[in-house]
């Protein structure tokens, strides 16, 4: 970690213990720390704090929804997926339940769960209004299934709520390989966008690119 980020989480997580130490039922106080726990790649700490929470605010569905989330979002940042749905699943708060639901898809994704991840994404998008991230992750589930229509579909619809989305327009850019051939429009847009974003996908594209080659081969021969 750079050392002015650190010194700033440091000072961070000093005020945000001085701040419970004065109220320890501010549950928002208790949720930014364990925030900034985990951020400072403290998760054990982070884990602590939000397990100490959830027995201070057992009686509170709004906070200790808060404290379940963070939690689960200390487990999905650590790659630890079971326990992070098993959070998700307990939140209760209608302002987070959403939220809970676009998480828990992700984690199921990560686990390539893609049934159960277009589920939760697919609900959320219903619920949710113009949700670019529940719109992207189901095209994101479509495409790990193979089916590039769909992929193609709904990234589509993504972009028409956020029409500079370097990661859709190069996913765009890439299932254009496949059905296509016209993925240039999507690949100069993001160059231009954000070049070094570009340049740190060269070689996914590169993957994919030899993947179609060899795809070809394949059909040439038979």
């Amino acid at each position: 970690m750079d050392k002015n980020i650190k010194n700033k989480a440091e000072e961070l997580i000093k005020d945000l213990i001085q701040k419970i130490d004065n109220n320890p039922y501010d549950a928002q106080a208790y949720y930014n720390l364990g925030v900034t726990l985990n951020d400072a790649h403290s998760a054990e700490q982070a884990e602590e704090l939000f397990e100490k929470a959830l027995n201070i605010f057992a009686n509170s569905k709004e906070k200790s929804s808060l404290m379940h989330y963070g939690l689960g979002n200390v487990y999905y940042t650590n790659s630890m997926y079971d326990k992070a749905i098993v959070e998700f699943k307990k939140v209760q708060s209608e302002k987070l339940k959403q939220d809970s639901m676009l998480m828990m898809a992700q984690a199921y994704y990560a686990q390539e769960n893609y049934p159960q991840a277009m589920m939760y994404a697919l609900t959320v998008s219903e619920n949710t209004k113009h949700n670019v991230d529940a719109i992207s992750l189901l095209a994101s589930c479509f495409m790990a299934t193979g089916d590039l229509t769909n992929a193609r579909k709904y990234y589509l619809k993504a972009l028409e709520y956020d029409k500079d989305n370097v990661e859709v327009l190069f996913q765009l850019g890439v299932i254009e390989l496949s059905l296509s051939g016209e993925a240039g429009k999507y690949f100069d847009r993001v160059k231009n966008l954000d070049n070094e974003y570009y340049k740190k996908m060269q070689q996914r594209l590169a993957d994919v690119q030899r993947f179609l080659m060899t795809q070809k081969k394949g059909k040439s021969d038979e």
